[in-house]
């Protein structure tokens, strides 16, 4: 069974594909699920490491929902170790989605929709592979690599207390 990032893809695949008369809307709609989908997948990765239980168990779920958007941007970008191959395209993505869910512009680039460019199909199924991407180098971590993606999502870095 698929798991649900796979099936936020997968959705984001089909609004791209079907004949609709959804237009601009599926293409923002498949944008901000390629977001999702990669969120989900860093959530399902951190539940999994620190509830050490199968999905749908109370503690799986309450751990499902431990990271924050921003602040998981804001490691990701800070690491670089994950910042090419799993930093950038979260960033990347996530701008994408709040343009997609929150911005009447035509196209997410100011200056190309001043010029009156809409973003278009290949623009969305791009940020589609971007977050595939994203989940393949995820999902091809070595155990002590996923360990310290996990650490560096769900610890928060306080000051160091001065002696």
């Amino acid at each position: 069974m698929a798991q649900l990032h796979d099936q936020m893809l997968e959705t984001a695949r089909f609004l791209l594909n079907a004949k609709s008369p959804h237009g601009a809307a599926g293409l923002r709609r498949a944008a901000s699920t390629a977001y999702y989908s990669l969120f989900l997948r860093l959530s399902a990765l951190c539940a999994r490491a620190i509830s050490r239980s199968r999905p749908k168990s109370p503690s799986y779920l309450t751990a499902f929902r431990i990271l924050d958007h921003g602040s998981t941007r804001e490691a990701l970008s800070k690491e670089g170790e994950f910042k090419s191959s799993i930093g950038e395209p979260f960033s990347r993505l996530q701008e994408a989605r709040y343009w997609s869910d929150y911005n009447l512009a035509s196209h997410p680039v100011i200056s190309e929709a001043n010029a009156g460019k809409r973003f278009s199909r290949g623009e969305a199924l791009e940020l589609v592979d971007v977050a595939a991407d994203a989940i393949r180098a995820i999902d091809s971590l070595g155990a002590s690599a996923r360990q310290r993606l996990v650490v560096l999502l769900v610890a928060r870095l306080r000051r160091q207390s001065r002696p």
